[in-house]
């Protein structure tokens, strides 16, 4: 289990490692193109839906628990 950790006030949500490896892939290559986008997913806990707005302005961090490259 992974963390993604949206902008400066440390906004962060579980993530499983594989997804998060994925969503990083994901992320980077969008924002390399400069192609900001909203990002709208399920809360683990089942209280709702979260969306964020991806903008290479707002500090991400996409922290891997564990020795192993997903």
């Amino acid at each position: 289990m992974g963390k993604l950790v949206y902008n400066a006030l440390g906004h962060s949500f579980d993530i499983e490692d594989r997804t998060l490896s994925h969503l990083r892939m994901v992320f980077m290559n969008k924002l390399r193109r400069g192609e900001p986008f909203m990002f709208h997913f399920p809360v683990g806990d089942g209280s709702g839906t979260r969306t964020l707005w991806i903008h290479p302005s707002i500090p991400l961090v996409f922290h891997f628990y564990g020795s192993r490259a997903p």
